[in-house]
């Protein structure tokens, strides 16, 4: 298993494309992507692979000159609870410290919540109920 960046004229970007309609859009109970294809074209994209086979995925998406926003992130149940969510994770904390940013924010569902705590991240707000998907949400942060 390896890490890749890929972009949207990238074989692999199909892939993500079909991966996020079964595991992120789905997840959230929305019937399309919103407002994340508008940002690709600023953002980078990592994938984790098995072989060929987009296992998860984070995409770094620019909020100023110093924060970047984590998105899209997951990895596909069967793989999950193995430790590839953390490697992921750690290649995009690297990624974005490499592009000079200072600041990761992310959006956690709350089943997600210990899994970022455990990675250093702090809570940056207070918990809502996210209107679209009807998840209990937090913002978090992390210094890099």
């Amino acid at each position: 298993m390896h890490i890749t960046q890929i972009k949207s004229n990238d074989e692999l970007y199909n892939q993500l494309q079909e991966k996020c309609q079964l595991y992120v859009w789905r997840y959230f109970k929305l019937n399309e992507p919103q407002n994340f294809l508008i940002e690709e074209n600023k953002s980078v994209s990592l994938v984790l692979l098995d072989n060929e086979n987009i296992i998860g995925s984070v995409m770094l998406t620019p909020e100023t000159a110093n924060i970047v926003r984590f998105r899209i992130v997951f990895v596909i149940p069967s793989y999950q609870r193995k430790g590839l969510g953390r490697k992921l994770m750690y290649a995009a904390e690297k990624e974005a410290k490499y592009l000079g940013f200072k600041e990761i924010s992310l959006i956690s569902p709350e089943e997600n919540f210990s899994f970022y705590l455990e990675l250093g991240y702090l809570v940056n707000g207070c918990w809502w109920n996210d209107k679209n998907t009807k998840l209990k949400t937090i913002l978090l942060k992390k210094y890099i």
